[in-house]
């Protein structure tokens, strides 16, 4: 077969690994491949190393940008590629050298946009698991792909997981596709980068193949970023889901895609919650309304329910405001919250940035909205937003 494979490597501080993932590359049953090394401003050896790899086999390429992410560094190998067809791989992982024989086998006889596989995830205790896509082996074309793929890609609710892998490992993908997609992505993106790309690929798609083998070794280590959940992690969250819904409204497929993403999200605020608050998942958790009050805002908590408390909660781990007061109509029920917990009369001997409504119910938010304002309070501190329960 005569079409090259353009294979791109965004690599960042990876002397450890790179020469194994290279190795894995070149010793592939298919050889019309170009393997672009993308070193993205590494402080250690790995420019080195990309070099010397280059020097040793003319398929692999080096070169050297400085440090602007995964997301940057893909796409800055991707306008290099002399393929008409792309994958990637990360520079920690590797894969077997069958890989691209089989798929490319399969795009010389379909010429798909997207032809989609499995991966193989071995981690630091050296357990070895499988993932499959949740779609059956086989050729679809447009209309099927809008029927049988797109309403399940991100959550299949019969099977509670996602029906496609989103890493773009795992995918060979036609380069005029990824530019068209790439063109409109938002490089804020760090959590969820593949998503943002390999469904959308899917849903812009003619044809698609998938391919239920798995070749791709993904090894996860201390350093993968579900260790690295701070405070932070919430707005970089948003941003993704922010975009993808934007994307997918776009693509007239909001309706089908809604709540598939609100449980996809699901994967990102799990851990991020676990590591950030460290709250059980089984208890009530909602997500405080960070996107409207300031950091380090000093605030009155409305609501000692479980709402309240789950804010409160929030508040107390991470310190991004500071509470002057918690107050509730009803505070002399809340026996266990004595001395923690006061009537709204507070307000009146405090100074404030923000009241924070911490009620679920729509219309007891409202009473409490219309009773602050006759009390003196400016609508303008008042924050409430439908509570978002991040479990259950």
């Amino acid at each position: 077969m005569n079409i090259v494979l353009s294979v791109i490597v965004p690599i960042y501080n990876s002397e450890e690994c790179i020469e194994r993932c290279v190795q894995s590359l070149l010793l592939q049953d298919y050889s019309k491949m170009e393997i672009i090394l993308v070193d993205d401003g590494s402080t250690d050896n790995s420019g080195k190393i990309c070099e010397k790899l280059a020097g040793r086999d003319t398929r692999v390429k080096a070169y050297h940008t400085e440090n602007r992410g995964s997301v940057a560094a893909r796409n800055y190998g991707v306008s290099l590629a002399q393929g008409k067809v792309i994958t990637f791989v990360d520079s920690d992982d590797w894969i077997e050298p069958d890989m691209y024989s089989h798929m490319m086998s399969a795009y010389g006889m379909y010429e798909p946009d997207i032809i989609s596989s499995g991966l193989i995830i071995d981690d630091m205790f050296g357990t070895r698991t499988t993932e499959y896509d949740l779609i059956p082996e086989g050729v679809y074309e447009e209309a099927q792909i809008k029927q049988e793929i797109i309403p399940t890609m991100m959550y299949d609710a019969e099977r509670y997981k996602r029906a496609v892998t989103p890493s773009v490992c795992t995918k060979i993908i036609r380069k005029d596709l990824w530019n068209e997609v790439a063109r409109t992505g938002d490089s804020r993106i760090t959590y969820g980068e593949d998503a943002a790309l390999s469904y959308l690929c899917l849903a812009k798609a003619r044809k698609a193949v998938f391919m239920n083998k798995v070749w791709y070794h993904y090894c996860v280590s201390d350093n993968s970023m579900v260790h690295n959940f701070d405070i932070n992690s919430f707005e970089k969250i948003k941003i993704f889901m922010d975009y993808m819904e934007k994307a997918y409204k776009e693509l007239g497929i909001w309706t089908q895609m809604e709540t598939q993403l609100k449980e996809y999200v699901k994967s990102f605020l799990y851990p991020a919650i676990k590591n950030v608050f460290d709250i059980k998942l089984d208890d009530p958790i909602y997500l405080f309304p960070y996107d409207l009050v300031k950091s380090g805002s000093q605030i009155v908590l409305y609501g000692a329910g479980k709402v309240g408390r789950s804010y409160m909660e929030n508040l107390e781990r991470t310190n991004y405001a500071r509470v002057e007061a918690w107050v509730d109509k009803a505070y002399h029920k809340y026996t266990d919250l004595k001395g923690k917990i006061g009537s709204p009369r507070l307000l009146w001997e405090i100074c404030f940035d923000y009241v924070v409504i911490a009620i679920e119910n729509d219309e007891v938010a409202q009473v409490i909205q219309k009773d602050l304002f006759n009390m003196g309070v400016d609508r303008g501190k008042i924050v409430w937003k439908k509570p978002e329960r991040l479990n259950g």
